[in-house]
C-alpha cells in the first residue's frame, strides 16, 4: 500500500511540473491624468512545456483598512470595469516560451479614481492560479505635477 501511495504522489508531482507557468509584468499600474484612449501594456510570458489557453477578465478591487485587497467580482463591478477598461481579447493560446503583449485601453474617463483589476488565468491541470494586474487610475492631475 505504501508503494502505491508513493507512486501516486510522484505521478501527481511530475504532472504538476509539466503544467503551464505564467509570468505577468507589471503587476500594478498607477497613473494620473488618465484620458479615454490611453493604453497600458501588460506582458504575459508562458514558460511551461505545453501550449496553454489563457483567459483574461476584468473586475474592480477595494483596498481595506488593514492593507489587504478585496476583489469585487459581482455583476455590477465587472460591468463597471468593462465600461472603463477595454481588453483586445478575452481568450488566446500561448505556446511554450512565447510572450504576448496585451494592450489595455481606457474606454472612458468618467471617473475621478478607478481601482480595476485584470485577471490572467491559465487553463491548466492541478491548482488553478490566476494573476492580477491592479489598475489605480485617476482622471485628475496630482497636485505636485503642475
Amino acid at each position: 500500500m505504501r508503494r502505491v501511495v508513493i507512486c501516486i504522489v510522484l505521478l501527481l508531482l511530475t504532472t504538476a511540473a509539466c503544467s503551464a507557468r505564467l509570468a505577468v509584468s507589471p503587476v500594478m499600474i498607477k497613473a494620473n491624468d488618465v484620458k479615454a484612449g490611453d493604453r497600458f501594456q501588460i506582458m504575459l510570458a508562458q514558460t511551461g512545456e505545453e501550449p496553454t489557453n489563457i483567459r483574461l477578465s476584468l473586475a474592480l478591487f477595494s483596498r481595506q483598512q488593514d492593507g489587504s485587497i478585496l476583489f469585487l467580482e459581482d455583476h455590477a463591478s465587472v460591468g463597471r470595469a468593462r465600461e472603463v477598461l477595454r481588453i483586445p481579447e478575452e481568450s488566446f493560446l500561448l505556446n511554450p516560451n512565447e510572450q504576448k503583449l496585451i494592450e489595455v485601453e481606457v474606454a472612458e474617463e468618467d471617473f475621478s479614481d478607478f481601482s480595476g483589476v485584470l485577471f490572467a488565468r491559465a487553463d491548466q491541470t492541478g491548482i488553478p492560479i490566476r494573476f492580477a494586474v491592479l489598475f489605480m487610475l485617476s482622471s485628475q492631475m496630482q497636485a505636485g505635477e503642475l
